[in-house]
């Protein structure tokens, strides 16, 4: 009887922590909205996720940061004068928290941009 007790008081506590383990990585599944709205077909699309094989089909992830960030470095050497790359570049600069960086792409953005003003916005 004494064992059916603390059996049930572990299950009594173990569930509220599991259910803020569960709403944590919920809350950490949610892109950010720019990154939603990539074409899955576009050219970004390999920049910003990759595929995994898994025994139930493919799975698309979101890369680390520094991941999307080399693969910008390496399309802006291609084509320098391409604002979309400046853009995206930033914001993968922003995730990785290097605000320098942001800031320089930002402003190389707002350069190279057909619409200046809605790019100094």
């Amino acid at each position: 009887m004494k064992s059916y007790r603390n059996l049930r008081s572990r299950i009594l506590v173990a569930l509220p922590v599991a259910g803020l383990f569960i709403a944590g990585l919920a809350a950490r599944g949610a892109l950010i909205d720019w990154l939603q709205n990539i074409e899955g077909s576009g050219r970004f699309e390999a920049v910003f996720f990759r595929t995994l094989s898994l025994p139930g089909g493919p799975l698309i992830v979101r890369r680390l940061a520094a991941d999307s960030r080399h693969a910008l470095d390496e399309l802006v050497s291609k084509a320098p004068q391409d604002a979309e790359l400046y853009l995206m570049r930033a914001r993968a600069d922003e995730a990785q928290l290097d605000f320098t960086a942001a800031e320089s792409d930002w402003q190389k953005y707002a350069q190279l941009a057909a619409d200046k003003v809605d790019a100094q916005l």
